[in-house]
């Protein structure tokens, strides 16, 4: 259950994006399978149901406990050598009445131990989705770099066929053209690490997907600039209301004041009640006229000297509580801090993405003019490639700011806690 708190947070403080607000099929459709597949995810589940088997172990607990003993057999030799004896079966059942509420206190702990796995599959999911996006987006700037490598490579070879061309008329130096052939040289080595970082993606996506590598592909096409998400939620309780590492924290402190609870009632005693009984019958006929007897007894047990080993575990138990407090207050404080820093610089990379933008629109505008007035016969090859070459430039710093953004709103949702099963 969520902490009561979170019950009485206004809507307006949560945040108003998901990671469905990444408008792109392709990419929902992976995260999709991520959470079915991903190994580290399945392994989390097992864990949940690992916890689970301990509430039922703690209720069992507070259930009767019972035994059977025998069947025991007593032989005697008879002076006429004959055999004679007696074969008996007993058992068992006790009752431990829960009158300090240890058992039932046992059973919270395990609960908050549920609890707790709950969260850390959250944990895993968001972190999953996460890498996911950021792997994806990754895989699709690649693709759009790709393309503005090309483009630069043949304005490139423009600029190396009209060295070429003066070179030949006598105006130019070689070296004008052998520049341009280490640059072209330059260029398809970036074009080929490019291509090796995207088919790593291609694979870190696979893998966070649970599938081979080998039977994993994802079809190149142009990269379309999605709006990015902002997030700004509205008060600092909304990150309280999510994050999963707050909820572990919460519960890790419910559950060390209980030990400390448990501690305390070590030094009362236990109280149980419980019936026995027993069925004895002659060795000779078994089922003839077997006598039984039963008991009714009540158990009082209170442990007098331990050589302090209860005042030590009490002691133990209250230190672990100050330092689950401790860790507590430092998990709140760095996740208000993880999502300050985040919106800072999400709002710090959109605004650079919007300069960018109007800066590639005007030189997008001169790189139209300049190709009339090389149309014209104003203006050189060089001028037209010149300015082709700086839109490229603005171009590719535009991805990668926008890249940047992508990032810083991944990390919000990080650090807001939000889920992708939701």
């Amino acid at each position: 259950m969520p902490p009561v708190w979170s019950e009485a947070i206004p809507t307006s403080a949560r945040p108003d994006v998901s990671w469905e607000s990444f408008d792109d099929p392709v990419l929902q459709s992976l995260i999709a399978r991520g959470l079915e597949n991903n190994p580290g995810l399945q392994s989390t589940r097992l864990s949940l149901e690992a916890a689970r088997t301990g509430i039922e172990d703690a209720e069992a607990r507070r259930g009767v406990v019972g035994s059977i003993s025998g069947p025991n057999v007593d032989l005697s030799e008879r002076k006429s050598s004959d055999l004679s004896g007696f074969v008996s079966l007993s058992g068992a059942a006790t009752y431990e009445i829960d009158l300090w509420g240890r058992l039932a206190t046992n059973v919270a702990i395990s609960e908050l131990n549920v609890l707790s796995v709950e969260q850390g599959i959250r944990t895993a999911r968001i972190s999953l989705a996460g890498q996911i996006v950021q792997t994806y987006f990754d895989l699709r700037v690649d693709d759009a770099i790709l393309e503005l490598q090309s483009d630069q490579l043949a304005l490139t070879q423009r600029q190396r066929d009209v060295a070429q061309v003066r070179y030949d008329a006598g105006v130019r130096t070689r070296l004008s053209v052998t520049q341009f052939d280490v640059e072209i040289q330059n260029l398809l080595s970036a074009i080929e690490t490019t291509r090796a970082r995207r088919q790593q993606s291609e694979q870190t996506l696979a893998i966070l997907l649970g599938q081979s590598p080998q039977s994993f592909a994802i079809e190149r096409r142009p990269l379309v600039l999605i709006d990015i998400p902002r997030v700004s939620p509205q008060t600092p309780v909304g990150v309280l209301a999510a994050r999963p590492d707050i909820r572990i924290a919460e519960y890790s402190l419910a559950r060390a004041d209980l030990s400390v609870l448990q501690a305390r009632r070590a030094f009362l005693p236990s109280i149980g009640i419980g019936v026995s009984g027993g069925l004895t019958s002659d060795l000779g006929d078994l089922l003839a006229s077997p006598v039984s007897s039963w008991s009714i007894f009540a158990d009082l047990t209170n442990t007098l000297f331990d050589n302090g080993r209860r005042d030590r575990s009490l002691r133990t138990q209250r230190i672990t509580a100050e330092q689950s407090l401790l860790a507590y207050n430092g998990v709140v404080l760095s996740a208000l801090q993880d999502v300050e820093s985040a919106l800072v610089e999400q709002n710090s990379n959109i605004r650079r993405i919007e300069i960018q933008t109007l800066q590639l629109s005007q030189q997008e505008d001169i790189a139209r003019q300049t190709q009339a007035q090389f149309d014209a016969g104003v203006l050189s090859a060089d001028d037209l490639i010149r300015e082709q070459r700086t839109a490229l430039n603005l171009r590719e710093q535009e991805i990668r700011n926008w890249r940047a953004g992508l990032s810083a709103t991944v990390r919000l949702l990080r650090g807001l806690g939000v889920d992708p099963s939701n």
